[in-house]
Formats: structure tokens, sequence, C-alpha cells
């Protein structure tokens, strides 16, 4: 593999400069993403612990609140109370949302006063009201009184009046019915009268007609035989000769044999006459009345002989004297009177008959008629009686006459009704009434049907005028919606309203007790209602009432202490949802802020504080130690190959290296496998990589320079380095990434994720180490160690014969003896190292971490880093569900140390009952099926004793929830690294025991590395037991032993590798065991002892930086390295691989 590699480099090596350009170009703009990604948080959840877990579902279903769910909490000490009125306006800061004291406080005054004046205000214009409306109805009561004596009078009024109309009812009525039966017999009168009228007026004119036709028979034959007869006579004056003339004129001319026959019967009178003139006319009349005593009966001639007193000869075509004759006929025959028997010949007999009742009765003809025609005499009787009545006494007889099948009682009591628009019952109640008392229960009761009221008060006030009791009883029956409000001040509605009708009443005062006094208060809050109600009634602004520190409302102590005590004022910053997140200099130009204006102490602490000072020591990290560990590089570079040149070339591999590396370790860490690195990481990782960068180019560097110094040109020198060189740089990065990968495999907490980005780190270094700097060196070739000249050395074979053998050589196993005792010594006087996880401890003094003490020591519960326990309960929050979750605050609470346990049962730290816990924000701790438990403690959060809280509520919990937190991730790493570390190293120990075992074919071989290692581990953390802890007092950061092993392994491995891959080489060239252990170490121990020193001066950098965290991590790394490059790896490692080969003949081998 390696001398294909060397041949391209030598030939291609322009290829790969190309290829490295081109990628770190790609890379640099994208440096940033891998440090912006880093957590600065003090503690890291170890991933898929229970703890994580726990952290994941209060993420996602809880909203913690109070100093742990703030960005910072500033500690105001001192006599803040008199800047009440500024604290309780500071509710924001730029981006800051600011919570205290003073601005719950602020809130409570606020919404209490804006919700309570409004009702106050609403009610004292209610009160307003009411009390006018006593004034006007006791008015109108006075009124009412008056109206009932006068109701009563109105009531008497129409009571008689009623009888009256009773009475008039009976005489009408009776009027009609007399009419009636009046009429009825005038109808029958006129009926009997019409049909002998009737039936004298057929025979008047059967009579008239009778005696016309007689007339007619009589004398029209006789007067046309007069008129021939005179005619004749005139002529001749002869008698006779106009007698017969006449005659046979008259005789010839009618066609009857009566007429012929009466005619000369007539005739035979008239010629026996000598001379009928000069009576001409009564000489026919005697022959007509001779002739018809002949002609006729005696009856027939005893009408007709009557008949000739009237009608003549000279008369019969008169109409008048056929009249005459009928009229006086019926006088002398039937003694009617004239005038009647006039009337009915010329008349109809009911004209007649009306005219004469007419003249009898006084009626009209036309009602006349209606009686005749009428059988409804009813009727007839009322228009006879309503003819002549004006128009009221016609309505009343017509209501009469239209209501006769009512009683008069029935008809005046509707009578009445209609009349005045009065109920028919109520008449007809009043009509019983017999005195004054009756009127009174009446109108008293119509009055409480219509108004609801009792009867008994308008009796009341109608009998004795108590108009004010009684204006009161009014007005508190109609108070049915303040009732709760009088009831909660004791006070019965009668009270209430008598006391609105005192004078000089204060209506907001008293509205003010109303509201207050029944208002329902959260029981969460303590509330002065004595001064609430002083407070709402002179309508003080709560501005005012903060200033005055006189609070009517604050929350109950279990709230207040959390905030405030012993001179202490909490103000809890968060970022402004609506602006953005708060920045720590926003935190600082706060607390300046606030400090300017109170001139008071102030400490600053909180999450954002205490992840800025760990970003503050790992930006110091990088702004020193980065630096410090590049200036050692470069001038041990410098001073070791003796040239500027070469000196830069570490820079030069680190800087490229770092490049690509941080952007691989972006997608690779942070994005693919999702880890959360710590503050830890990004300094462990750059120094790393200076630290093998600077070791990988010094190795093939000096093998570069061995060989030139061997004779061979630049292009074999470069093909040799990369060859051998090259290889030894593969086999122990191959190591260290393998020991890295594996400890990320083995999921240790806190060093996994640590351990894949070291391992991604060591993986570009190693590429950038094999390629690209071979490229440059096959470029630059001699000019890379300006001055520095290269000439031809003496061979080996003679300047070995010169050198004295090496003490290793002599004396391997007192070497051995003596190192293993020191080892052993160390191993046994660290084992009982005092180990720590309290970050806050190893950290500077700052106002964060004096801070967090603060909280944990003054306030019950405002950990910043609280405990947190998350139970699954996949049922709602019954009964069940408080009684388990009470039982498990008790177990909380009886731990030692623990202040405070807030969950849903005591979501303000102490138990409220089940019934009331509406009442309460108990949702807060219970959400998606999952009960929340934030359990407060006494003690610095990553403490031994907090540790011990924690071991608890893990006891306590088993199984059944997840407890997470700060001091739950530092307590599970603490608890790993104290339990298991042997186990830790004996694993990583024995995985790079097999990985050697494979890569020397040699168990012995592998064996020795380990050990020779270990033994490093072990003298490094005796010295810094001795004197970090001993000396200056520290417990040492559990941390740094794991990261001791892990990366001094790895180093390790490096050097002896490099070790024993010379010893190969030396061994193939056909050296003996003996001669190749001499001439490794007499080659490699100054490369080595350089190497060493500039990866102790890299990471032991970190001493610099202000962090005992730190410098206890730098100071580890430093004494490891130099003690692995010089005393172990000069004397122990060689001296263990001679015993080995002259006990056992064992050598070492390489399969690369």
């Amino acid at each position: 593999m390696f001398p294909g590699l060397a041949k391209f480099i030598v030939n291609k090596w322009y290829v790969i400069l190309a290829l490295w350009i081109v990628v770190i170009l790609i890379s640099a703009p994208f440096t940033s993403l891998f440090f912006k990604s880093v957590s600065y948080q003090v503690s890291i959840s170890v991933p898929g612990s229970t703890a994580e877990k726990a952290e994941n579902i209060i993420s996602q279903d809880f909203k913690i609140s109070g100093a742990a769910g703030s960005n910072g909490v500033l500690i105001v000490e001192g006599n803040y109370s008199q800047y009440a009125g500024f604290f309780a306006n500071l509710t924001s800061y730029k981006n800051i949302s600011v919570i205290s004291f003073y601005t719950i406080e602020k809130d409570l005054l606020n919404t209490t006063f804006s919700q309570l004046s409004p009702r106050v205000d609403n009610l004292t214009k209610i009160l307003q009201n009411i009390s006018s409306s006593e004034t006007s109805l006791e008015s109108k009561l006075q009124t009412q009184r008056q109206n009932i004596t006068g109701d009563i009078n109105k009531l008497m009024l129409l009571r008689n009046a009623t009888i009256k109309i009773e009475n008039s009812f009976i005489n009408i009525s009776y009027t009609l019915n007399s009419t009636k039966e009046k009429l009825a017999l005038l109808h029958r009168s006129m009926v009997e009268n019409y049909t002998t009228f009737e039936n004298l007026r057929k025979e008047e004119l059967n009579v008239n007609s009778t005696a016309t036709n007689i007339s007619y028979f009589l004398y029209y034959p006789v007067s046309y035989f007069l008129v021939a007869w005179e005619g004749i006579y005139n002529q001749t004056h002869n008698t006779q000769l106009a007698n017969q003339y006449a005659y046979n004129q008259v005789y010839n001319s009618l066609s009857s044999q009566q007429e012929k026959e009466y005619f000369n019967l007539f005739y035979s009178y008239w010629s026996s006459i000598p001379n009928p003139l000069p009576n001409l006319q009564y000489n026919a009349q005697k022959s007509i009345e001779n002739a018809s005593a002949k002609i006729f009966n005696s009856t027939e001639y005893q009408f007709i002989s009557f008949m000739f007193n009237y009608i003549n000869i000279s008369n019969f075509l008169n109409k008048s004297s056929y009249q005459t004759f009928t009229i006086t006929y019926f006088v002398e025959l039937y003694h009617v009177p004239y005038q009647l028997a006039y009337s009915l010949l010329n008349y109809p007999a009911l004209q007649v008959l009306i005219s004469i009742y007419h003249q009898n009765t006084g009626l009209n003809d036309s009602f006349l008629f209606e009686v005749f025609n009428s059988t409804n005499f009813s009727e007839l009787a009322y228009q006879l009686i309503t003819s002549n009545l004006n128009t009221s006494e016609k309505e009343f007889v017509t209501q009469v006459y239209l209501n006769q099948t009512k009683s008069p009682n029935e008809f005046a009591v509707s009578y009445i009704s209609q009349a005045y628009n009065i109920s028919q019952t109520t008449i007809s109640d009043i009509l019983n009434f017999n005195s004054t008392e009756d009127y009174l229960n009446y109108i008293a009761q119509q009055a409480s049907n219509e108004s609801k009221i009792p009867q008994w008060f308008f009796i009341s006030l109608y009998k004795f005028g108590n108009i004010t009791n009684l204006t009161a009883y009014l007005i508190s029956t109609n108070l049915g919606k303040l009732q709760p409000l009088i009831s909660s001040s004791n006070l019965t509605t009668n009270e209430f309203a008598l006391l609105l009708q005192q004078k000089d009443v204060n209506y907001r005062l008293l509205a003010s007790q109303l509201i207050i006094n029944y208002a329902n208060f959260s029981p969460i809050l303590t509330v002065n209602r004595t001064l609430l109600v002083n407070d709402i009634a002179s309508n003080v602004s709560y501005y005012d009432v903060i200033k005055s520190g006189n609070y009517p409302i604050y929350p109950i102590q279990n709230i207040t202490k959390s905030i405030i005590g012993n001179n202490l004022l909490l103000l809890f910053l968060k970022s402004d949802a609506k602006k953005g997140n708060v920045t720590y200099n926003e935190l600082v130009q706060f607390q300046q802020y606030v400090n300017n204006y109170t001139h008071l102490n102030t400490v600053l602490t909180g999450g954002e504080p205490i992840s800025h000072q760990l970003s503050g020591i790992a930006s110091t990290a990088y702004s020193v130690a980065i630096p410090v560990g590049i200036a050692l590089a470069i001038i041990l570079a410098g001073v070791y190959f003796r040239s500027v040149i070469a000196a830069f070339m570490p820079l030069t591999i680190f800087l490229s290296a770092y490049l690509v590396a941080s952007v691989l370790l972006y997608l690779v860490a942070i994005k693919l496998l999702g880890l959360q690195l710590s503050f830890l990481t990004p300094s462990e990782v750059l120094l790393l990589a200076l630290g093998l960068g600077t070791d990988y180019v010094v190795f093939i560097s000096s093998r570069y320079v061995e060989e030139r110094k061997n004779g061979r040109d630049q292009r074999d020198a470069v093909y040799d380095a990369v060859r051998w060189g090259g290889r030894a740089v593969t086999i122990t990065a191959f190591i260290v990434i393998l020991s890295f990968l594996f400890i990320y495999i083995y999921r240790i907490p806190f060093f996994s994720d640590t351990a894949i980005s070291n391992m991604v780190g060591v993986v570009i270094v190693w590429l950038v180490s094999i390629t690209l700097y071979p490229s440059i060196l096959r470029v630059a070739g001699d000019r890379l160690f300006y001055p520095r000249k290269f000439g031809n050395s003496l061979n080996d074979g003679k300047r070995q014969a010169k050198e004295k053998p090496l003490i290793v050589s002599k004396k391997p196993l007192i070497i051995v003896g003596v190192i293993t005792a020191i080892v052993l010594i160390s191993a046994i006087y660290a084992a009982s190292t005092p180990l720590t996880l309290d970050v806050l401890s190893l950290l500077p003094s700052s106002q964060a971490t004096s801070g967090v003490r603060i909280l944990s020591t003054q306030f019950t519960s405002a950990n910043i880093f609280p405990i947190y326990v998350v139970i699954p309960y996949n049922s709602t929050f019954d009964q069940n569900a408080y009684n388990f979750t009470v039982s498990l605050y008790n177990k909380f609470m009886s731990i030692p140390g623990v202040t405070s346990v807030n969950s849903p049962v005591s979501p303000y730290g102490y138990i409220v009952n089940y019934n009331q816990l509406n009442n309460y924000n108990y949702t807060q701790y219970f959400s998606n099926n999952y009960i929340l438990f934030e359990i407060n403690q006494k003690y610095d959060p990553f403490s031994t004793q907090a540790f011990n809280v924690v071991k608890q509520v893990d006891k306590i919990v088993g199984n059944s929830g997840y407890v997470g937190g700060g001091p739950v991730d530092d307590y599970n790493i603490y608890s790993f690294v104290e339990g298991n570390f042997g186990l830790i190293v004996v694993e990583i120990s024995v995985t790079m025991f097999v990985i050697l075992w494979i890569i020397t074919r040699s168990l012995s071989v592998s064996a020795t590395i380990i050990f020779v290692i270990l033994s490093a581990v072990a003298i490094t953390l005796a010295i810094q037991r001795l004197i970090f802890s001993s000396i200056l007092g520290f417990s040492i950061f559990a941390v740094v032993p794991l990261f001791l092993v892990a990366i001094i392994i790895g180093i390790g491995m490096d050097y002896n590798i490099f070790l024993v891959a010379r010893i190969h080489e030396e061994l193939e060239k056909g050296n003996d065991m003996g001669s190749a252990v001499e001439v490794a170490v007499r080659r490699l121990w100054l490369t080595i002892a350089f190497l060493g020193l500039i990866f102790a001066g890299t990471l032991g950098s970190l001493m610099l930086v202000n962090a005992p965290i730190l410098q206890e991590l730098g100071f580890a790394f430093a004494i490891a390295a130099i003690l692995e490059t010089t005393l172990l790896w000069s004397l122990l490692a060689p001296s263990l691989l001679l015993l080995l080969y002259r006990k056992f003949k064992i050598r070492p081998k390489m399969i690369v």
C-alpha cells in the first residue's frame, strides 16, 4: 500500500495539491457551522437515557416557568421596595420579557382594578338609579294611595250606576214587552178589520158593478131611442112617427132577446104616453121603471127601485151617480158609515184600514203598515219606543232590546262593562260589596294581580301610608340580580333598600363593598378586602398602590417566597416571543440599566449567563490555548528542524485540517448523527488536531531529513518518508481512530459524542499529513528546511560502534521494576482521588455561578437546574390520579434537602385538595397523559449532596417514569464514571490490545504497549491528585480520567507504534533485537521527545485558561504526554521489549 502511495505522491504530487486546494476552498466558507452548533449547557443528557426521555417529553408537552424556564435571572440585593414602581413598569427591555414580584403584583392589581373598577362603576350607576327609583317610587306610592281612595269612590259610583242601569233595564224591558203586546193586539184588530173592509169593498164594487150593468141595460137602449126619437120629432113633430122610427132604429140594433123583450116593454109604456113632451126624460124614466117592474123579480126590482133614486136616464153615464148609489145603498142597507163606505169604494181596503187606524192611534201609516204585515212585534215595539228618543236614549234602549234574554243584572253588568271598559267580573264583584273594606280588598287584590305585589301591600298603603318601608319592600323585591352581592355583604335586600334611602350615601363605596365582598379570588392570592374596597372606591391607580407598598392583593406566600426574600428580589428574564431571542449582551445591558437606576447590587445568573460563561471559557481556549499551542508548535518545530520555514508547516497542516474537518464534523456529528456536542469538544478537537498534526508532520519530516542525511536525493527521501514514516503515522492514526471509535460505540456518557468528533478530526489530520504534506514536501524539497543544509552522514555501523550502549540494554529489569513500582503506587494513590462533576465549582467565580448558589440556598423553588420527574399516566386526572400523585409528592418531600415539589397536586409547592384543583393551574403539570414533578433542592445543583437527592428520587421513581434535569444528567455521567471507570479502561485497553495484537502479531508486544500507556495514565492521575486535590484543594473533574485514558491511549499508541515500527524496520534490515532497539531509540528519542513536548505544549496550553476544569484537563494531558514520550517511551517500553525477547525470543512484527 505505502510503496504505491509513496510512488503516486512522488510522481503525481500536483494532483493531490489541486484536490486539497479545491476541498479547502469549498470548506472554508462553512467552517463556522460546527462551532455555532456547539452546546454551552452545563449538562448534556446521555443519549438514550431516561433523563433524555424526560427532557424530550418536557420540551414537547410542558411549558416550564420560573428560574428554570428563564433565559436569565437578575438577583437584586438591598432595599428594592423603594423602587417598586420602577420594577412594576419594568416588564420588558429590548427582546427581554421581565417577570418579577412587582410585575406580577402590577398585573394582579391592573387586572383586579381593570376588572373590578368597571363593575364598581356600573354598580354605582345602578345604585344611584335604584336610589332615584326609590325617590320616584315614594312619590308614586303617594299618588297610588290617592288613587286607591279615588278608585274606591269610583267603584262605589260604578256600583250605583250598575244598579240604576239594572232598574232602567227592567222599566224599558217592561215597556218593550207591553208595547209589543199592544202592537200584537193592534195587528190582530187590523187583520180582522181588514177582512171586513175587504169584504165590504168587494160587495161595494159588486153593487156598483151591478148597478152599472143594470143601468146600462136599462138606460142605453132608451137613451138611444130618445136621441133617435128626438131627432125625428124635431123634424116631423109627429109623435107616432118619431116613436116608430126610433123603435125601429133601436130594436134592430139589439142582439139579445132579453134586451128586445125589455125594450118592447119600455116602448109599450112609452107609446102609451100621448105626448112625452115636454118631460121627455121623465116619461122615459117612468117607462123604464114600469118596464123594470115587469122584467125583474121582486128582489131584483127592490134593488133596482133603490137604484132609480140615484141613477136615472139623465145621469146613468155619470160614475159619481153610481158611487152615490153604492155608498148610500151600503149606508142604508149595512149601516156602514158613509165615509167608510165611500173610502172602501174608492180606495183599497188596506189603505182605508191604515188611514182609519192612523186617525185612531196617531201612528204613521208606514208603521201601521208594518204592524199589519209583521209578526215581529218586538222589533216594532222597539221602533215605536225609540222613534222619538235622542241618540243616547235610543242606544240604551237598543241595548235593552238586544239583550232582553238577559237578566237585569246580567244586562247591567254587561252594559257598564262596555260603557266604562271594565270587566264584567269586576262589576259583578262590586255589586256584592257592602262596605268600604270590601272595595279596598278588591282594589288591593286587583293591583296585586297586575303588579304581582302582595295584596297586603296596597291595604297597608291605604290604611297606614308607611311609604318608606313599603318603598324599601318594593325595591328589595326587584333586587334579584343583586341578591348574591347583597348576601355576600350580610345584608337582606330590604335592609339594602332602606340603606339606599338614607341621605349622603357613598354609592361608589357601597358598590365597592358589594363587588369585592362577592368577588371570588383565586386561592393562590391573598386579599385584604377592606383595603381593596378603599382603593377601588377611591379610584386609586394600581401604580400608586404599588408605590405605596400597601398591597390589597398579592400572591400567596408559597409563590412570593420563590421570587422575593431576605432583601433579595428576583427578576426572571425570558425571550419576548414577538421580538426574538435574548442574547447575553442584552441581559448585561438590562443589568446595567437596573444598576444605573437603582444603584443596588445585582447578580446576573441563569441559563444564558452560565452558557455565556462556558462560551467565554471556550472562546478563551480558542484565543489563548490555541494560539499558544500554535506558537509552541512553531517554535519547537523550528528548533527541531533548525528551519524557519519548516517551523510553519505544522500550522499549515493544522489549518488545512481545521478547515476541512470543521465542515465534516458539522455534517457527520451534527447533521447525520444528531449529536449534542459539549463546550469542551471544539477545544479538545482543535488542540488534538494541532498536536497530532504537528506530531505527524515532524515524524514524516524527520524521516525525510534522516534519508537526506543518508545521502538519498530529495525524490527518494520523500518516497522513503511516505513509505516508512507514512506507514508509522497511518498505524498510529488508525489506532487513535479506533480508540475513539470504540469509545463512541461503547456509548460512554459525555465522551462518546466528543470521541466521534475527535475521530473525524484525526481522520482528516491523518489524510492531510500523509497526502498534502508529502506533496508540499515533494514540491519544496530541501527548501522547506531552509537554511538547514543536508550532507552525507557517517554510516550507521561506524556510528553505532562509537556510541555507548543505552541503559535499557544494560539494566532493563531494574528499569522495569522501578517504574512498575512507581506505577503501582501511583495507581493505588490515584484510585481514591475525590471526583466531582460540579462544573460550576470548577468554573471561575462569577455572577452566574454565585447566583445559582443564591437561588438554591435562599429560595425554596427557584432552582435554575431543578430535578424533573415525568410519570406516564394513561387516564384523566381523576381522584385515583390525584391520590397517586399525592403519594409521590410526599415521598419526594421527605427527601432531605428537597425544598419544594411542584406537581399537578401542588402547582405552587403545597398540596391542594382535589375538589379545588380547578382553581389552580394544575394542568401546567399534567399534559398528554404525563404527570410532571419539578423538584427543587437547597444544594448546589451539581454537588454531591444534589446527586444524593437525585439518587433517592431515582429510587422512588424506579421504572414507573423518567427522571431528568441538569442535576440528573450530570449525576448519570458522574455515577457512570465512578462506577464504570475501571470497566471502561479495561474495555478500551482490551480493544486496543486486540488491535495491537493484529498489527504486531504478538500478544506480549501488545500487552507491553498497553502497560506503558496505562502507566502514564496512573502516574499522571497520581500527580494530578497530589497537586490539584491535596495541595490546591480542588476536586478532580470526573471527566478528566476518562478524557486522559481516551486521549493518552490514542496518543501513547502513536509514540509506541513509532518505536515498534522502527524496531521492526531495523529487524527487516538484518539487525538483531538488541541493535534494533538501540537504533530505534537513538534515532527516534529526540523526535519523540520533541513530539511529546509539542503535544504537551499544545494541550497543556489549556492551563492558561482561567477555569479549573480546563486547567485540570490541560495539566493531565501535558504531564501524560511528557511522561509517555520521555521516561516511559525511552526506558520502560524498550526495557520490556528487550526482556520479552531475551526471555521468550519475542520480536515485534508489523502487518502493514
